[in-house]
């Protein structure tokens, strides 16, 4: 099975010092509680908070140390799905909803960002999909239609144009958001932690709920000393639900691990890589995606764990896609690496689960963590602040399970890996 590296994330070293929170040592009664403290439990505590409403956030961890200070740091719009494609998945009414609110999650992270004066080195500079190869121009051409169309500030580059942005000759062809950005993930998340702590809410770290009851029309959320009974409870865990500790809720993601790697910084030669600021991926199978920090080093992240020798391979394969990208950076040293978990679900669009009355699950967001965790938690708040399901940005459904995830995790991360030792056999020859 796939277990994490547990090395702290880049971002550890350049955020602020970690609050902390206190254990929960009693027994407590509020409105809503929420389970994991990541980017959409903390935005529902937060817009719960404001709203006059009583919140308990229970975080088996610290703030921040699930997959949400563990990602890339990239804040992009909509979804990996185009919106077409989205809105054929779950209907055009949906869909509809859906592809506006997520092509507006920048605007909402950077909102929250600037409102609550949140020190996370927010850069919005915008990011940029590259064609991986000539075949991907269509893609690209395609994607830039339906985005127009959503009234998204998006344009095309080609040839020179592109490779100024991207800073090397390797892509010729690339589609920039204008309105995405790139942040510090793990202080993003402690910020969002501060402001729901700030307007009322009550924050619990080294807090793991070991059973969840219902009766008598509430919650019990039980933890190893003390209990916290809500009117509705939120599980927001995504890719890291643990079936031993709700049973009650079927397997309905796919835990897939996701590495990156973040260089020393970079000399002066770094300068051209990503010149402008974005961030940015491209359209090959196996996702990988890279980008600066705000200390200069360059992080690069693909689908994949770094359990025993894969660890060997994916830093002899980071190597060798520097050096066919970025040759004037010569040899670079690697600082540290680390992984996390990305939530699939069967029809790669998100959900709102809701195994029994009053327990929500917001799940699978499928590579697309911060704006969309964001969008949704503060969706979920405001229909538990307003009571009407029209609020949702998606319907509630009973989670069904797939048929062995966690194997199916382990083919796509020996599936990855094997690419990635091909693309370094050819890089080499």
């Amino acid at each position: 099975m796939f277990r994490p590296n547990d090395q702290d994330p880049v971002w550890s070293l350049s955020s602020d010092a970690q609050k902390s929170y206190p254990s929960l040592w009693d027994d407590l009664r509020c409105d809503v509680a929420i389970i994991g403290a990541g980017y959409t439990g903390l935005s529902a505590a937060l817009r719960l908070a404001e709203a006059g409403k009583s919140v308990v956030v229970l975080e088996a961890d610290h703030v921040g140390r699930g997959g949400s200070g563990r990602n890339a740091g990239m804040v992009n719009s909509g979804l990996w799905l185009d919106p077409d494609d989205v809105a054929a998945t779950v209907g055009p009414k949906v869909g509809k909803r859906l592809n506006s609110a997520l092509a507006g999650g920048p605007d909402r992270v950077f909102d929250l960002i600037a409102k609550h004066q949140i020190q996370c080195a927010a850069q919005r500079a915008g990011s940029i999909q590259l064609a991986y190869s000539e075949t991907d121009v269509e893609k690209l051409q395609r994607r830039y239609g339906q985005m127009s169309n959503l009234g998204c500030d998006v344009h095309m580059v080609h040839g020179d144009a592109c490779s100024d942005v991207a800073g090397t000759h390797r892509y010729q062809t690339g589609l920039i958001d204008k309105r995405a950005g790139s942040i510090n993930p793990l202080a993003y998340c402690r910020g969002l932690a501060q402001a729901a702590e700030q307007v009322g809410a009550l924050v619990f770290e080294g807090t793991r709920v070991t059973g969840l009851q219902r009766a008598s029309d509430v919650w019990c959320c039980e933890t190893a000393r003390g209990k916290v009974t809500a009117d509705t409870v939120v599980i927001a865990t995504n890719a890291l639900t643990a079936k031993r500790d709700f049973p009650r809720i079927p397997a309905p993601i796919i835990p897939v691990p996701f590495f990156q790697f973040a260089t020393d910084p970079l000399d002066a030669d770094g300068e051209a890589v990503l010149p402008q600021g974005h961030c940015a991926w491209d359209t090959r199978d196996v996702a990988f995606c890279f980008r600066k920090d705000s200390e200069n080093r360059l992080v690069m992240g693909s689908v994949g764990s770094l359990n025993g020798i894969r660890m060997a391979l994916a830093r002899r394969w980071l190597s060798a896609e520097i050096r066919w990208l970025f040759p004037k950076l010569g040899q670079v040293g690697w600082q540290l690496s680390w992984t996390g978990t990305i939530g699939f679900t069967a029809n790669h669009v998100p959900s709102y689960f809701q195994p029994a009355p009053n327990l929500i699950a917001p799940s699978g967001y499928n590579g697309r963590g911060i704006a969309p965790g964001t969008v949704f938690g503060t969706n979920i708040a405001d229909y538990l602040i307003s009571g009407s399901e029209d609020a949702l940005l998606l319907p509630l459904k009973a989670p069904v399970g797939h048929v062995l995830p966690r194997q199916k995790a382990q083919m796509m991360d020996w599936g990855a890996a094997a690419k990635r030792v091909f693309r370094t056999w050819k890089l080499a020859t």
